[in-house]
Formats: structure tokens, sequence, C-alpha cells
């Protein structure tokens, strides 16, 4: 009802001519009003339900115009997606800066330009990375934080380009997500050829830590 509201010929015809609003949301084409006009934005025409999407696309296509954008907003999802696409799509152009900030006061303010520029090398992995390891849709992984990921993603030896890449077959895009995740598991998982030998070696390893710390328990007991 608000949004339709928004739309009514009667409030945005007398609208501040010094703002502009942009509606989306409603159909596959977002609606902008400004100076007391609508204009179909066909240019930002998604057909994608998830918010995250349309946050993301609204602020590139906001800061490739020379505008600089504050995204408000406390989700990680939103955070990846705008450093990725600010690298990917801002690169080498006049985009104006870009933050991001959430709608709590206390917290910090992140810079999203200087963020993608520091992390330029891994920016092309960051959705496969986040999907493998990180994102609230998928099982984590044990044992894993994202220092480690972001350690292993910066040696340049461990591409994930074929997860993201939706022409690529099922075992190319499982041979590039298992190396990477062996990879982050240390030296002794590191020449695993599948998740399978994977988890042994790390169960074969925890159970003879756990043998190591038991037996000195036990020494400490008895002195």
């Amino acid at each position: 009802m608000l949004a339709e509201g928004l739309l009514d010929s009667d409030y945005y015809t007398n609208a501040s001519p010094n703002h502009t609003l942009t509606i989306a949301g409603i159909s596959d084409v977002p609606v902008e009003i400004a100076s007391g006009v609508r204009i179909d934005r066909r240019d930002l025409c998604s057909t994608h339900e998830e918010a995250d999407i349309l946050i993301t696309q609204h602020a590139i296509s906001l800061s490739l115009l020379g505008k600089s954008v504050r995204v408000v907003c406390d989700d990680t999802d939103v955070f990846v997606l705008l450093v990725h696409f600010y690298s990917s799509k801002c690169k080498g152009s006049n985009a104006a800066p870009m933050i991001m900030s959430s709608p709590l006061k206390e917290r910090a303010v992140v810079d999203i330009r200087a963020t993608a520029e520091a992390h330029s090398d891994i920016a092309d992995d960051l959705l496969a990375i986040h999907g493998l390891f990180s994102a609230d849709t998928v099982a984590s992984l044990h044992g894993i934080g994202k220092a480690t990921v972001i350690k292993v993603s910066k040696t340049g030896r461990f591409s994930l380009s074929k997860v993201v890449d939706v022409t690529a077959d099922t075992k190319s895009v499982e041979a590039q997500a298992t190396n990477f995740i062996c990879a982050a598991y240390g030296k002794i998982t590191q020449s695993c050829s599948s998740m399978t030998e994977c988890r042994v070696k790390c169960g074969t390893k925890n159970r003879e830590e756990w043998c190591i710390i038991s037996k000195t328990l036990l020494a400490s007991t008895n002195q």
C-alpha cells in the first residue's frame, strides 16, 4: 500500500525536486520518481526476488553514475556482494565512493571502495568463498575460520572460478571446491583428492591428538 501511494500521481507530481526516489519490488522494472516525473528504469530490470541482489544492483548503478552511495545494512551477504561487484564493475572507472553502515550507530562504517581495492586479488573468488564457507544457507565447515580462508585464497594457488561459473560441469566445480577446502585444513589434507579422504585424514589426526592429550592428563594425574 505504501508503494502504491508513492506511485500515485497526486503524490509524485508534488514531490520535492531535490530528491530522487527509486521503488523496486512491485514489478521486475523499478520505478524512479524525480522532479515530479515517473520513469520506468528498464536498465535496472531484475527477476531476482532476493533483496540483497537488488540492493547491490542499485548501489553499483548509482556509484557508476558518479553519486556517492551509503548502504545502510547489517548483512554479511550484502557486504560480500558490494565488494565483489564494486571490484568487477567499478574498477578502472570514475565510480563514486561507497560506504556501508549498520542501522546501529555504535558499529563501524565500512569503506567498500577501500575494501575492494585492498582485496582486489581475491575479489573475483569472493562469492565462491562466501558460498563455501560462511553463507547462512550452507553448512559451516568445522575448524575453518575467515582468516584461514582469506590466507588460502591470497596464495593464488586455489582458484574457485568454476564454482561461480554456471556453464561449468559438476566435476570441475567439485574438484576446485575440494582442493580449496583441503588446503584450508592444512598440510595433512592438501594432497587429498576427495572430501571423503579429507574427512578420514582429519578424523585420524583428531583421534591422535586426543590420544596424546589423554595420555598427558593421565600421566599428570598419576604423579
